[in-house]
């Protein structure tokens, strides 16, 4: 479901694998900080975002906010595995959507994807627009797909 190339995929590979063993009790512990739609009620398109207050920094860093680059983002996302939350809030907005609002005729293609702000990298306005911000669109398809294969359908 997501494509060779994606930033994500290393990490749906490491979800596909047998090895693959992680508690699930508490993985789904909050909920989702805010849920925005642009465009319009006829064609929204919706964003998940989840406020992060991780301390990313390290001795021998030159400055805290050169810790929140996009590299050092993606391995605290992955070790805390924020992408499979992700993943899985999204398949629940997409079921939302589907349930809500029916007019929409594929719901998979408004809810577009997420993005995770790491608020301790994000320090005034001459922050650079990347730094603390962490933004994945979703592969055409990927919440059908998900929510058909969490419902048992393995095709």
């Amino acid at each position: 479901l997501v494509p060779v190339g994606n930033v994500l995929r290393p990490y749906a590979d490491m979800l596909l694998h047998e090895s693959f063993d992680i508690p699930l009790a508490g993985l789904i512990n909050g909920s989702i900080d805010a849920v925005l739609q642009l465009g319009t009620d006829d064609d929204p398109q919706i964003w998940i975002t989840d406020y992060k207050s991780n301390r990313l920094d390290q001795d021998g860093d030159a400055t805290i906010i050169s810790a929140y680059g996009q590299e050092r983002l993606f391995d605290a996302m992955a070790h805390h595995h924020y992408p499979l939350q992700a993943l899985i809030y999204g398949t629940a907005m997409y079921r939302y959507l589907r349930w809500r609002a029916p007019h929409l005729t594929n719901p998979s293609n408004h809810v577009k994807g997420f993005s995770y702000f790491f608020v301790r990298g994000m320090v005034g306005p001459d922050t650079p627009s990347d730094t603390g911000v962490f933004t994945w669109l979703a592969p055409d398809g990927l919440w059908q797909g998900l929510s058909d294969r969490l419902a048992g359908d393995s095709r």
